[in-house]
């Protein structure tokens, strides 16, 4: 067998579970998304009903998985200091991965509104990151602005930039720092072990 480092070896389960995992479930969704809009036009179809044009269904179809993949993917930069958490903490602690990964993310905000009596949205950061918040709420503001719901290229329009402009956050930027150190951390953890 060919020498592998361990940097490697949690880049690539974090490619293989993450990217695997997502992109299996979005390919599948994309699928089943088509076969049922493709079913449905063709039952019509068969029974004399037009009620839509065949171009601008699957027009809108690509547009709104347009939308969706840039979407994934933005929520996966904001979601990757978690990712890299999980990581980190599954290397530190094999017996009970599941159980070291979750306590810190759930206890931490807890904790802080406990103490600090809610006055510190600071301790909701991983929660903000587990969920990829950012990127929901400028999804939520940005349609509000469209006019007619309806018309997916104006959905694009407003919605695709929403999503693009969180990039520019600072916590992004920090929370791909943080999620890089835990990737290379869980990778030295991993290489110290195995000695």
């Amino acid at each position: 067998s060919l020498p592998v480092s361990d940097l490697l070896t949690v880049g690539t389960k974090m490619v293989s579970i993450v990217g695997g995992g997502i992109g299996f479930a979005v390919l599948v969704s994309m699928v089943l998304h088509f076969a049922l809009i493709s079913v449905t036009y063709l039952g019509l179809t068969i029974y004399g009903v037009n009620v839509f044009d065949f171009g601008a269904v699957y027009g809108a179809y690509f547009a709104l998985w347009g939308i969706a993949l840039v979407g994934l993917l933005v929520w996966f930069l904001w979601t990757l200091p978690v990712h890299g958490w999980f990581l980190l903490s599954s290397a530190y602690a094999p017996k009970a991965p599941f159980l070291a990964a979750i306590l810190p993310i759930v206890i931490l905000p807890v904790l802080g509104k406990i103490f600090f009596r809610g006055n510190s949205d600071i301790f909701l950061i991983p929660l903000q990151h587990l969920i990829g918040e950012p990127v929901f709420a400028a999804i939520g503001n940005s349609a509000k602005g469209v006019e007619d719901p309806e018309t997916i290229a104006e959905l694009a329009q407003t919605v695709v930039p929403a999503i693009l402009s969180t990039l520019s956050q600072p916590q992004l930027w920090v929370g791909l720092v943080v999620a890089a150190a835990m990737i290379y951390a869980a990778s030295e953890v991993r290489r110290r072990h195995a000695l």
